[in-house]
């Protein structure tokens, strides 16, 4: 039996629209610290083996892309959201989140809730 986070219950069960918003921002912000550490891996794998040096810096201006791509609007946010986190959001919460909802969210809050968990990265 497959366990899922109880973040992904809440957002199904809760008739308050900013409970189910706060708990949609917290799905987004986790499956973007996975994204990143994902990417932070392959990365440290590929710049050891070409004794690259310059790894924190290449890793910031991933990372402040991502961000940029996630709380703007347009068709690179539609895509990131297709390719990287509606079916990261069902997968590790069990919960079916729609384009509409993920770009209604409040940009400030997921950026603080982004800022938390990407640093936990770094």
């Amino acid at each position: 039996m497959k366990k899922f986070n109880t973040i992904g219950i809440i957002a199904k069960l809760s008739t308050l629209p900013h409970v189910r918003n706060l708990a949609c921002i917290e799905m987004i912000a986790r499956s973007v610290k996975h994204v990143l550490n994902a990417k932070l891996r392959s990365a440290i794998i590929h710049f050891k083996s070409v004794g690259a040096t310059l790894i924190d810096e290449e890793m910031k201006n991933y990372v402040v892309s991502t961000f940029s791509v996630i709380l703007s609007k347009g068709e690179k946010n539609l895509r990131f959201f297709d390719e990287k986190i509606k079916d990261m959001v069902f997968e590790k919460f069990n919960y079916s989140m729609d384009y509409n909802c993920f770009f209604s969210l409040h940009k400030p809050a997921l950026f603080k809730a982004l800022q938390y968990h990407v640093i936990e990265i770094f």
